[in-house]
């Protein structure tokens, strides 16, 4: 497993995915725009489906990532269970089995903006002044 340091991880953050962002909306399409492009969906990988264990993992496929309307309170990822049940979950709960550097870089650095912001955007349907970050 790759690991980064927090301060590498803030770097990245604030340097490639939410670089030019001047509000809410701005940082939600950043954080969109910039997993999408990342992570080679669908692929095999690893599910807290109970928030409570965390490392409780199951086996899952990983489809893609959820619908905008969906994600207004985080980023969402399509979950096959090893049932073949679909589910939706958040980013955070999900690892991939063998994810490349890119990957899991983009990954942790979401798990590190969860940890220090929050998993939501401060979007509201309708909000269109926002909030500062």
């Amino acid at each position: 497993m790759i690991e980064f340091e927090d301060e590498e991880l803030d770097d990245y953050i604030e340097h490639e995915v939410v670089v030019d962002t001047y509000d809410e909306h701005e940082v939600y399409s950043a954080w969109v725009s910039h997993v999408q492009g990342i992570l080679k969906l669908p692929a095999p990988g690893l599910w807290a489906r109970d928030a409570q264990e965390p490392e409780r993992r199951e086996r899952a496929m990983i489809l893609a990532l959820g619908h905008d309307d969906e994600m207004i309170e985080g980023l969402l990822v399509d979950v096959e269970d090893s049932r073949g049940e679909l589910w939706s979950a958040p980013l955070e709960h999900v690892r991939l089995v063998h994810p490349d550097f890119d990957e899991a870089l983009v990954l942790a650095a979401w798990e590190r903006w969860v940890e220090t912001r929050g998993p939501d955007f401060g979007i509201e349907f309708g909000d269109e002044e926002g909030q500062d970050w």
